[in-house]
C-alpha cells in the first residue's frame, strides 16, 4: 500500500501585535497541523491613547520593544525557523505606527506586517475553528473583541466568507467612558447606547439559528475562567466552554458593581485585565444580544493559530 508523503516539521512563530496584549505561539507546523510548543501573552497596551490622539505614545513603544525582544529570545532559546509579525488595530490607526516598526526592526529583526481587518478577520476565524472538528456545511461566526475593534467573521466550516468590523474596542471604551471607579450607571447607559448606535449602522441584522458562535480574545476566556473559578491559564477547561448570555450579564452586573481592586480578588481573574473586563463584557453581552446569540463555545486560539497556518501553507 502506498504511503502518504510526510513532510518534515518546520519550527515557526507568529505574534499577534495587539491593541491590547502581545500574543507568541512556537509551534511545529507539518501536514497542515500546527502543534504548539510554546505560548505566552504579555499586556502592552500599545493602543494606550491612540483613540484620543491617534498617537502610539513613546512609553507604549518602549513596552511594547522590550516584549518582543524577549519573545525574539525565546524564538532563539526554541530554535525557530522563522517569526511572522501580524500587527492589527492600533498600528492601523496610530499616525506614527510607521516608527514603531522601524524601531522593532532595528532592535530585534522582527519585521511586523500590518494586516487589514480583513485578513485579521479571516486568519483569525481559521485559527479559532483549528482545533475544532468542524463540518463543512456548519455556519460559524467568530466573534473577536480586540482592544481598539470588535470582528465578527462568517464562514462555513473552515471556508470563511465575510467580516464585519466595529469600532468596539475594551481600550477604546474604557478610556471614553468609564472615568468612575466603580462605573456609575451613567456610564454604563452611555458605552451601551453607543455599542447599539454603531451596531445599527453598520446594518447588521440578527444571525440565523443554525450558526453557532465562537468567541475569541481576552474576554470570553476571561468570564469562562471566572464561571469556574480557574486560573485563566487552565486552558484545557477553558477550550470549548459554554458561555451563555446570562452568565455574561450576570458577571457585567457583578463586575460594574466593583472597583478596579476588588476585581483583582474575583477568583479567575487576571489583574492585567480588571480595569478593562467590563467594557469587554458589556461589548460581549450586548453583541450577543443584538445578533440574537443564546450562548457561545469559547476559543482560546486566534489570530496567531491563523498566522501560523497561513505561512505553514505558503
Amino acid at each position: 500500500m502506498k504511503r502518504e508523503p510526510v513532510t518534515s516539521p518546520q519550527r515557526i512563530a507568529a505574534i499577534d501585535i495587539g491593541t491590547n496584549t502581545f500574543l507568541l505561539l512556537i509551534a511545529d507546523a507539518q501536514d497542515g497541523q500546527i502543534n504548539p510548543v510554546h505560548q505566552s501573552a504579555e499586556f502592552i497596551r500599545l493602543g494606550e491613547g491612540v483613540d484620543q490622539t491617534g498617537l502610539i505614545t513613546q512609553a507604549a513603544m518602549q513596552r511594547g520593544l522590550a516584549c518582543l525582544r524577549r519573545f525574539a529570545k525565546k524564538a532563539a532559546e526554541l530554535k525557530v525557523e522563522k517569526i511572522y509579525a501580524c500587527g492589527t488595530s492600533a498600528l492601523r490607526d496610530a499616525k506614527n505606527s510607521v516608527s514603531f516598526l522601524h524601531l522593532i526592526r532595528a532592535e530585534t529583526g522582527v519585521k511586523i506586517r500590518i494586516i487589514s481587518g480583513e485578513e485579521e478577520a479571516r486568519l483569525s476565524y481559521l485559527g479559532a475553528l483549528s482545533n475544532l472538528d468542524c463540518s463543512k456545511n456548519q455556519q460559524y461566526c467568530v466573534l473577536d473583541i480586540g482592544g481598539g475593534s470588535t470582528e465578527l467573521c462568517y464562514g462555513r466550516g473552515l471556508a470563511f466568507e465575510e467580516r464585519v468590523s466595529l469600532n468596539l474596542g475594551v481600550v477604546r471604551f474604557t478610556e471614553r467612558f468609564f472615568k468612575s471607579d466603580p462605573v456609575s450607571s451613567r456610564e454604563l447607559e452611555n458605552a451601551a447606547e453607543v455599542i447599539r448606535t454603531i451596531w445599527f449602522k453598520s446594518g447588521q441584522k440578527k444571525a440565523s439559528k443554525e450558526t453557532e458562535l465562537v468567541g475569541v480574545s481576552g474576554t470570553p476566556i476571561m468570564l469562562a475562567a471566572m464561571e469556574q473559578k480557574i486560573s485563566p491559564r487552565g486552558i484545557d477547561q477553558i477550550e470549548g466552554f459554554r458561555l451563555s448570555i446570562k452568565q455574561v450579564q450576570k458577571w457585567r452586573i457583578e463586575l460594574a458593581a466593583r472597583t478596579i481592586e476588588e476585581r483583582k480578588a474575583l477568583p479567575g481573574m487576571s489583574s492585567n485585565r480588571a480595569d478593562i473586563i467590563l467594557a469587554g463584557a458589556l461589548i460581549l453581552e450586548k453583541v450577543m444580544k443584538l445578533a440574537g446569540f443564546e450562548a457561545l463555545r469559547v476559543s482560546t486560539r486566534g489570530l496567531r493559530f491563523g498566522i501560523a497556518l497561513q505561512e505553514f501553507e505558503k
